[in-house]
């Protein structure tokens, strides 16, 4: 048990650079995000040091899979890129957009046409 904790932890770096990275982030800009210099994002990046909750939870804030970085497991492995922007859209609008998307897409699993892929490709939507 203590070497699978000691591997992960000395991983978490990796993790961390792989997660900025598919966010688009340079360690520059997420620095600036976090509050933290470049030089702390370097370090946390190469495992010299690790961050703290508050790191991770506005990590979290900002679209990153906290879980893949702190267990090295993927929660879901999204591969498409249309995924990720949606995910990422998503996770950046409000939670009463979030909620109308939620409602909206229930509705559309609901109507007939959307079950036929070809149609539902035909079909666009326009919310005002």
């Amino acid at each position: 048990m203590a070497a699978s904790k000691n591997k992960l932890l000395s991983t978490l770096g990796l993790r961390l650079s792989r997660e900025r990275k598919r966010l688009g982030y340079t360690q520059t800009a997420l620095a600036g995000l976090m509050g933290k210099s470049t030089v702390t994002q370097v370090k946390y990046e190469s495992g010299e040091t690790r961050p703290d909750a508050d790191y991770f939870f506005a990590l979290n804030e900002l679209g990153a899979d906290i879980h893949y970085i702190i267990t090295g497991a993927e929660l879901e492995a999204i591969k498409s890129g249309v995924e990720c922007q949606l995910l990422a859209d998503f996770r950046a609008i409000g939670e009463r957009d979030q909620n109308l998307v939620l409602n909206i897409l229930d509705e559309m699993s609901k109507t007939e046409i959307f079950n036929n892929k070809t149609d539902a490709v035909k079909l666009r939507l326009k919310i005002k």
